[in-house]
């Protein structure tokens, strides 16, 4: 063999064999990710979701976290990281007829919506604006401040502003977009609200029974603005009759969430205005106005009030009013800090922090039974 040949050879050797070293070491330093869904048995999410990083065909050992009011088949888990992304879901069992003996018994229950995408630390939950995945969560109290999360199987529901309301046996929770209707809080009938020409998009809907009619109050895109506005509302559809739809006058700038009832001389109503985060109260003799102002809610500097609904019992009295609050954290990402309740509508009442299991956003109130 010459020695040119013998050159190539060994080259092409040297070559070869670099290309293989650093195969090795990629494929040593190759990294592969793990993604942990923690679900009830609807494939809903009860918490966040765990990421991990590894090296491919390592092992990675999960301890699954106890969740109070569920069970799990198995708390210890090998994963193996394998190319790609691998995705794998721990499934909770709820005690439901357990917590529903509980819920029953309390004297009050709400709704709100949980982010799934991060988890509550000291009361706050941060997410990143408009990256957010909320699910309906039913809660339960004996006192304002220790509420307490309803174990069950929750739709697998987009829930942006829920609302509360018992008609009968059934039970309603509004949210922007649809309705969801239960007798038992488990079982849901979900129904996605209808739009028009006009109406184009229903947001932060409310329901209320005034005058013997059960009506939807709601905040609507129509052309390029957005007002607010009161419908009948079929409790055996689920749909508000937008062709009888009317104007709800009095609100100022760009107002949401409306809340109203019915008092002893006149209707009330309760709105937050989004640029400043006040909270408004105000007060017809017309069920559409125009609004009167009865005071404001002020948020501390820096913070952002929303979201205010009226506290009512079962017959209807008004015990209170609830609002939300948020703010924007250093890495500009929206951060709720807890919803509050007041005793009192008309005056100036100290604020009650509501506090659970998670950081609440908008929450919907009722004290069970009537006095």
């Amino acid at each position: 063999m010459s020695s040119k040949r013998r050159r190539v050879i060994y080259n092409s050797l040297i070559v070869a064999s670099f290309f293989m070293i650093v195969g090795l070491i990629n494929y040593f330093n190759m990294k592969s990710t793990i993604v942990i869904n923690f679900i009830d048995e609807n494939g809903t999410p009860v918490m966040a979701p765990l990421k991990a990083v590894g090296r491919v065909n390592s092992t990675y050992k999960l301890n699954i976290a106890h969740l109070p009011g569920y069970t799990l088949g198995r708390y210890h888990y090998e994963l193996k990281y394998t190319y790609g992304e691998v995705k794998r879901n721990v499934v909770y069992h709820p005690k439901t007829m357990e917590s529903l003996t509980k819920l029953l018994q309390a004297k009050y229950v709400g709704v709100s919506a949980q982010d799934v995408t991060t988890n509550s630390s000291d009361e706050i939950q941060s997410v990143s604006y408009d990256h957010s995945h909320n699910r309906l969560r039913v809660l339960y109290a004996d006192k304002m401040d220790k509420w307490h999360t309803f174990t069950t199987n929750y739709p697998n529901v987009e829930i942006q502003d829920p609302t509360l309301f018992k008609l009968g046996n059934f039970w309603f929770v509004a949210y922007s977009g649809g309705v969801l209707r239960s007798t038992d809080l488990s079982n849901w009938d979900a129904i996605e609200t209808h739009t028009s020409k006009r109406y184009q998009e229903i947001m932060s809907p409310s329901l209320v029974h005034l005058n013997n009619k059960t009506s939807m109050v709601f905040t609507a895109s129509v052309g390029d603005e957005v007002e607010n506005y009161i419908a009948p509302f079929d409790y055996v559809t689920g749909q508000p009759n937008l062709k009888k739809a009317k104007q709800i006058k009095g609100t100022n700038g760009e107002s949401s969430s409306l809340s109203l009832y019915k008092g002893k001389r006149a209707y009330y109503l309760a709105y937050s205005e989004k640029a400043s985060g006040v909270v408004y109260i105000k007060k017809s003799k017309k069920i559409t106005g125009k609004y009167q102002l009865v005071r404001k809610i002020i948020p501390k500097k820096g913070s952002y009030y929303y979201a205010p609904g009226f506290a009512l019992d079962e017959a209807g009295k008004v015990k209170g009013l609830t609002y939300s609050s948020y703010y924007y954290n250093d890495s500009n990402d929206l951060a709720y800090n807890g919803a509050f309740f007041q005793s009192k509508v008309a005056v100036k009442a100290k604020p009650i922090l509501l506090r659970g299991d998670f950081a609440f956003q908008k929450f919907g109130l009722m004290k069970l039974g009537a006095d």
